[in-house]
C-alpha cells in the first residue's frame, strides 16, 4: 500500500484502496483512513475532495458512456497536453477516462462552464403535479401551485420549498458520515439523512409530516426550538406562533394528493376551500360566514370537484353556483 503522504486528490481518486474504502468500507479500512487523517490533518481537503468525486461516480452509475468518455478525454488532453507527434495514438481505460471526466466536471463547476453554483427553480401551476429528480438521486414531488429552488451542484443537499411537497430524500455518505439533507420552509429548517416525509408552506402557515425515517426541525433564530419526528407525526407552525406543535399524524391522509385525492376528517369548509384555492386556483365564495365553520368528513377527486361542489349543496341544503374562477355558495 502506498504512503499517500504525496498524493493529491486525482491520485486518491485513481487509488484502487482509497476506492474501495470510500465505496465499500470495513472497520479494517476506516480504521486505517481514520488513524490516517488524524497523522495528516493537512490532507483531508484532498481526501474529502476526492471522496466526493469517487463517491458521485458510483452513485450515478453509467455517468459517462463509452464513445462520450473517450470524446471528452480527447478534448480535454487537445487543451491541456503538448501537441504529440503524428501518429501517437494513447488509449485510456474507463475507469481511468470516468476519473478524468469527474476531474474535470469539478474543474468546469469551479469556472462556471458546467453551471455548478447556478441557481435553479422548477414550478407547479394551478392542479399540477411534478417530480424532480436532484443530482444526488433523491426525488421531490410537488403539489400544485409549488416552487421548489436550490443552487445546482453534484453535492448541493440544501433546497427551499413554497406551496407543498413530498421528499425521498437519498442517503448520502462520505469519509463515513452520512450528509444532511436540508429543506427550508419559511422559517422552519428540516434536516434528513435519508427518509420520506411531506412539507407544506402555504398561507404563513408550514407543516412537516414524517411518512418514514427520522428528521429534525430548526426555528430560524431559536436554539431550543428543535423537535424531532419519527414515522407518523407532524409539527406544524403559523405565523403567529413561536414554537412548532407535534402531533400523531396520518400519513396516508396526509400524501393523499399523490394520488389526486384529498381527505378531510371534520375539518371545517374554510379549510377545504382554502386547500383547493392554493393548489388549484379555485376561489369559493359564501354569503354567510356561519357557512364556513361547518364540518366535512370526506374525500375530493382532485380530478372532478365540479362534483365535490354538487355534492356541497346536496349534503347542506345550500345553492352552489359557477361564477367566475370558482362557486358563490350560499
Amino acid at each position: 500500500m502506498p504512503s499517500y503522504e504525496h498524493f493529491s486528490s486525482q491520485d486518491f481518486v485513481a487509488d484502487d484502496a482509497f476506492i474501495h474504502w470510500v465505496t465499500n468500507p470495513s472497520e479494517t479500512t476506516d480504521a486505517f483512513w481514520q488513524q490516517w487523517l488524524r497523522q495528516h490533518p493537512h490532507k483531508r481537503n484532498d481526501v474529502e475532495s476526492a471522496a466526493k468525486i469517487v463517491k458521485e461516480l458510483s452513485v450515478q452509475t453509467n455517468v459517462f458512456e463509452e464513445e462520450e468518455l473517450q470524446a471528452n478525454w480527447e478534448r480535454i488532453r487537445q487543451k491541456t497536453a503538448p501537441i504529440p507527434e503524428k501518429g501517437k495514438v494513447m488509449a485510456f481505460p474507463r475507469r481511468w477516462l470516468a476519473v478524468a471526466a469527474s476531474v474535470t466536471i469539478l474543474i468546469l463547476a469551479g469556472i462556471g462552464l458546467w453551471q455548478n453554483g447556478k441557481p435553479v427553480q422548477y414550478a407547479t401551476g394551478y392542479g399540477e403535479v411534478r417530480t424532480v429528480t436532484l443530482a444526488d438521486g433523491s426525488e421531490v414531488t410537488l403539489n400544485g401551485n409549488s416552487k421548489l429552488s436550490f443552487v445546482n451542484g453534484f453535492f448541493s443537499r440544501k433546497v427551499s420549498l413554497t406551496g407543498e411537497a413530498l421528499f425521498k430524500v437519498k442517503k448520502v455518505q462520505t469519509l463515513s458520515q452520512q450528509v444532511t439533507f436540508k429543506v427550508q420552509a419559511d422559517r422552519v429548517h428540516v434536516n434528513v439523512l435519508g427518509t420520506t416525509f411531506n412539507v407544506s408552506n402555504r398561507r404563513e402557515n408550514v407543516e412537516v409530516m414524517l411518512v418514514e425515517g427520522k428528521v429534525r426541525l430548526d426555528l430560524e433564530g431559536q436554539d431550543a426550538g428543535q423537535v424531532m419526528l419519527d414515522p407518523g407525526q407532524k409539527a406544524r407552525i403559523s405565523q403567529s406562533s413561536t414554537a412548532l406543535v407535534k402531533s400523531n399524524a396520518d400519513p396516508a391522509k396526509h400524501t393523499a394528493w399523490l394520488h389526486k385525492e384529498l381527505i378531510y376528517n371534520g375539518e371545517n369548509l374554510q379549510t377545504v376551500f382554502q386547500n383547493l384555492e392554493d393548489g388549484f386556483g379555485i376561489k369559493t365564495q359564501v354569503n354567510e360566514p356561519g357557512i364556513l365553520k361547518k364540518r366535512f368528513t370526506g374525500s375530493v377527486s382532485t380530478d372532478s370537484i365540479q362534483n365535490f361542489y354538487s355534492q356541497l349543496g346536496t349534503i347542506y341544503h345550500l345553492q352552489v353556483e359557477p361564477v367566475q374562477g370558482g362557486y358563490l355558495i350560499k
